[in-house]
């Protein structure tokens, strides 16, 4: 482990311009040289007060982490190292090695293709974007220290004969297009991350592979000199692999792309930077090799561990996902569940699987943006925002999408960030709708700071997209027409702005799993594929990715006999976040003996008329593929009879915990206090448990 020194202004210093030298193409260059010319021509700007000033936000969140690490007690750590090792054994019953998942990588993509159009640029140091931010650049500028993320100027100052380029998106997507005609081959399901990487799983692809004769294997390939000649690839997964990438290199005149081969998309996507460029790796599906390859890796290296949590993490001493593994029982305390979870999974290298694109969960929202010199006048900030909803509205349509929830950000001259969001009527995509509601929210910006606005960022998001959530509310309603009990939350009502950083947080209803696990633990567990912090390929210039936020961290821990509660605590961090309309729907254990009458009801999750005389309930089970909805069902009687067996004061305690805030963690010197619940009183499950 490293030690992370104390020492403030050195620190924030050196983590505000130091380069971040894990991107392919990066090593060996002289980082000490890089950073002293970064911090040149950087310091007295305001991108550089601003990065001193959360530099010094960050320290402070490192001294906190610190402060409780300390005055952990020996039972604190006892607790956490039960409820850990159980979480350990869960998810590694989990594990999956019978996949085969790709993460096919374009080599500096943009770059590239302006290579390709252009061959004597191949030998020139070259970066798309423009003087404020770049997109990309090859790999003859990164051995000057330029790279994606960087502003034009300062790259200028590491090789001042860089040729900076502006971005053609037409090609570029013309060119992903040609790949994605190769992935279908293989995936028609595959995951595009961004214009220039995907995930494919070849799963299926390798049983039909086994079988298939030699005229299936064999494809004209692009040569180095420019000719096609026949090639027959074998049968086994490195050969596959390799198939695609000449097809890709052939389809698309002469694009390269890396690839990684591991049993899940974390270790894909780690395998694919591994021989970069034109290259591939592949990790064998063997649990000691994953732990082997996975403890060596530095935690940055994990997709979703950005800047900010790397010096968190190192403010912990934590520098390897093997630290990361061996602090297990100390990031259960300081980190929430989200966060926590995320870590433990990485440090064991389980991953996700591929989403199909057609997913429910695959799509969270959609957004614009745009970096621009500083705009004070409100007239052309309208019109910059008029033109980002005309985009963001074809983008929608193109996908056929809609949402309800629409967000304005601003990036200010002092790069402080702020962002409004507000409830539309309906589920919109037309522009001028678009507009409509965002033009509120940048009224609001104007009339907040009048004549001192100064916008260097704009950017427009649309979220809340009919999906799960819409179903839940059709099933929630159908419910409430059977006059079974509902319990909602207040939601944020239809053109009301919603402004600043918000936490909301709720706590979730108690709920025991066969593992012993806390439900939320569990949920926890379930895939998540977080976006990387730095600005990818795909990507627009100067488009910020999040990184994984942490959320408010667990509290003390309760009884061992009892599951964890939990609640919210200290936060760590401030993530910006929206209010989200919440709905708990309680199926009472009568909800499958309601009267029936001849009516005829239709369907809320697949449209159909159903006689209610067949019941309803187990038709809408059937389309929700939700047999756990059923075991519940069954179990609130026995629920509801150990209720009436148990006192008063407890059943009225654990009704009553939902949404009621807590005290958050009061570590002492001695045994922390424990939080005892009624063995045999449990807040009873909602069907958002199975919506998720």
């Amino acid at each position: 482990m490293a030690s992370y020194g104390d020492s403030r202004s050195s620190n924030a210093i050196c983590s505000a311009v130091s380069l971040n030298t894990n991107k392919a193409g990066m090593q060996g260059v002289d980082k000490e040289r890089i950073n002293k010319i970064i911090l040149e021509a950087s310091k007295g700007s305001k991108w550089y007060e601003n990065e001193l000033r959360k530099e010094a936000g960050i320290q402070k969140q490192v001294e906190e982490m610190r402060s409780k690490r300390a005055v952990l007690s020996v039972d604190d750590i006892s607790f956490a190292s039960r409820e850990v090792d159980r979480l350990v054994s869960y998810l590694e019953s989990m594990r999956d090695l019978s996949h085969y998942i790709i993460h096919v990588d374009m080599d500096a993509f943009y770059a590239a293709v302006e290579e390709r159009d252009n061959p004597e640029l191949k030998e020139t140091p070259l970066a798309v974007g423009g003087m404020s931010m770049l997109s990309t650049s090859n790999y003859a500028a990164r051995q000057y220290g330029v790279r994606a993320a960087m502003p034009g100027f300062i790259a200028k100052k590491l090789c001042p004969d860089l040729l900076i380029v502006e971005p053609n998106f037409g090609k570029y997507q013309h060119a992903s297009s040609l790949a994605q005609d190769v992935f279908r081959d293989y995936d028609p399901a595959f995951r595009m991350m961004s214009l220039d990487e995907a995930f494919l799983d070849l799963s299926l692809h390798m049983s039909s592979r086994e079988t298939s004769d030699h005229s299936q294997r064999t494809f004209e390939v692009l040569q180095e000199d420019g000719s096609l000649a026949s090639t027959t690839f074998d049968r086994d997964v490195d050969s596959a692999v390799n198939e695609i990438r000449k097809r890709v290199f052939t389809a698309t005149g002469g694009l390269s792309c890396s690839a990684g081969i591991a049993a899940n998309c974390l270790l894909a996507k780690m395998c694919s930077d591994k021989n970069k460029p034109d290259g591939q790796f592949r990790l064998p599906n063997d649990r000691d090799q994953i732990l082997e390859f996975i403890r060596s890796q530095p935690m940055r290296k994990v997709n979703g561990i950005g800047r900010v949590t790397e010096q968190m993490l190192k403010g912990l001493a934590i520098e390897t996902c093997a630290d990361m593994f061996e602090a297990r029982y100390i990031l259960f305390h300081l980190f929430t569940r989200v966060s926590f979870m995320y870590f433990l999974r990485a440090s064991l290298g389980i991953g996700a699987l591929p989403e199909p694109p057609d997913s429910h969960s695959s799509r969270k929202s959609m957004s614009v943006e745009r970096t621009f010199t500083a705009v004070h006048d409100p007239e052309q900030l309208s019109d910059i925002l008029q033109d980002l909803c005309n985009s963001l509205g074809a983008d929608l349509s193109e996908k056929s999408l809609a949402g309800r929830n629409i967000t304005v950000k601003l990036k200010l001259s002092n790069f402080e960030v702020r962002t409004r969001a507000m409830m539309m009527k309906g589920f919109e995509s037309d522009p001028r709708i678009l507009y409509k509601y965002a033009k509120q929210i940048l009224d609001k910006f104007i009339s907040e700071f009048g004549s001192n606005l100064s916008v260097r960022l704009m950017g427009v998001r649309v979220a809340k997209f009919p999906g799960k959530e819409e179903r839940l509310k059709k099933v929630t309603d159908l419910f409430k027409k059977r006059n079974l009990k509902i319990d909602r939350q207040p939601a944020l009502e239809p053109g009301t702005i919603k402004s600043g950083i918000s936490t909301q947080n709720a706590t979730c209803d108690v709920a025991t799993v066969s593992t012993g696990l806390h439900a939320d633990y569990i949920s926890a567990t379930s895939p998540i594929l977080f976006e990387s912090d730095e600005v990818d390929e795909g990507c627009s210039a100067g488009v910020e990715s999040a990184e994984m936020e942490d959320q408010p961290s667990a509290p003390a821990h309760p009884s061992p006999e009892a599951p964890i509660q939990i609640s919210p605590g200290p936060v760590i961090a401030s993530p910006e976040v929206e209010v989200v309309e919440e709905t708990s729907l309680e199926l009472p254990t009568t909800c499958l003996r309601q009267s029936r009458s001849a009516e005829v009801v239709t369907c809320p999750v697949c449209g159909l008329e159903v006689d209610s005389s067949t019941d309803i309930n187990d038709h809408i089970d059937s389309c929700l593929t939700r047999k756990e909805i059923r075991n519940i069902l069954k179990e609130q009687q026995s629920l509801t009879n150990n209720a009436s067996s148990a006192n008063e004061p407890n059943v009225r305690s654990s009704q009553s915990s939902r949404g009621k805030k807590r005290k958050p963690l009061q570590a002492t010197s001695g045994a922390t206090k424990r939080t005892r619940t009624s063995k045999n009183v449990q807040s009873q499950p909602t069907l958002n448990n199975f919506f998720r």
